[in-house]
């Protein structure tokens, strides 16, 4: 009992009974924020509590996230960052807590925020493989691609000491993706060919090329290393230009005229074309830049085309020029 004096009155008061305990203050709530810094590296970070003077952060994990370990000691005062990093090694989900202190170095204010992490496999180290390994062995040293005739490709690479032969595949930019063409073998002079023309091609491609060595290996062969890629687009196709026409009396059927049309000479054909548009008529193939007909009707009409051809039967007739033609 306590004795108590009110306006001149003494009043006896109960003191709290023994055992009785103030009801502990409710703490504040604060965000918390965590952040992957890199694999297993996380940043826990916080907003300035007020009237916080320093911060203790707990790690929590296990079961219920029961298991907690105090991380910070000392406690972080308010003019450090307010922040800790930690480095994970093991997967599972994990609580940090983070309590703010008054200057009283009672807890005001409390946050927290949960962290799931999954551990990278841990990398299994095989042990050499038994025996001896036969090293691969080194292809080509160089290997070139050019085209020196429209809708053709010619690829030539070194020699490789052992070689029987070589493996040729090709790419290009309009999907085609490591095709092999026919392998190579060797001259009349059994010599190894280092040299392979590929045709005929499509002129809207860029075509690479990857060079294997064909190599013995007792009973059997392997391939080497590729050699480096080599690259090249065919020339553009080069059409007939110039054609121009001339008539002159024929002597051997008089009464009649000779044609003879006359055109630029195209670079590597293999042959011109001459045909009658008109009529639709084969006239002629030639090899020289010029074409006579004779003996022909006076007072008759045509249309003439010439067109070039290329090895491989390459040719784009719709390309060619014509001429008109009156005798």
């Amino acid at each position: 009992m306590r004795l108590v004096i009110l306006a001149g009155l003494m009043v006896l008061c109960a003191s709290p009974a023994d055992g009785q305990r103030k009801q502990p203050r409710e703490l504040g709530t604060f965000p918390v924020a965590i952040n992957t810094v890199s694999t297993g590296m996380v940043l826990v970070t916080w907003q300035p509590v007020q009237k916080a003077s320093a911060y203790e952060v707990e790690r929590c994990e296990g079961a219920g996230l029961t298991t907690c370990a105090l991380k910070t000691v000392p406690r972080i005062t308010a003019g450090q960052p307010l922040q800790l990093s930690d480095n994970l090694s093991a997967s599972g989900t994990y609580l940090y807590r983070v309590t703010a202190y008054g200057s009283n170095q009672l807890p005001i204010a409390q946050g927290q925020v949960a962290y799931g992490y999954t551990a990278p496999p841990t990398a299994i180290l095989m042990p050499p493989p038994s025996g001896t390994i036969t090293p691969t062995p080194a292809g080509p040293a160089q290997v070139t691609a050019v085209s020196p005739v429209p809708a053709q490709i010619h690829v030539s690479w070194s020699s490789v000491p052992n070689a029987i032969g070589f493996r040729v595949f090709r790419s290009n930019s309009g999907g085609e993706v490591d095709r092999e063409l026919p392998p190579t073998g060797k001259d009349a002079y059994g010599n190894v060919l280092t040299r392979y023309i590929d045709a005929p091609v499509d002129f809207r491609w860029t075509y690479s090329y990857k060079v294997y060595a064909r190599i013995p290996s007792g009973a059997t062969e392997i391939s080497s290393a590729p050699g480096p890629v080599a690259s090249a687009q065919s020339l553009p196709f080069v059409q007939v230009s110039g054609l121009t026409y001339t008539l002159v009396p024929s002597i051997q059927n008089p009464g009649r005229v000779d044609l003879t049309l006359r055109w630029n000479a195209v670079q590597s054909v293999e042959k011109y074309i001459v045909w009658d548009q008109s009529y639709s008529q084969l006239m002629g193939e030639v090899t020289a830049a010029q074409f006579v007909e004779r003996s022909l009707p006076t007072k008759w009409s045509t249309t003439i085309c010439v067109g070039a051809q290329y090895p491989y039967n390459m040719q784009q007739n719709k390309t060619a020029p014509c001429i008109a033609i009156q005798t």
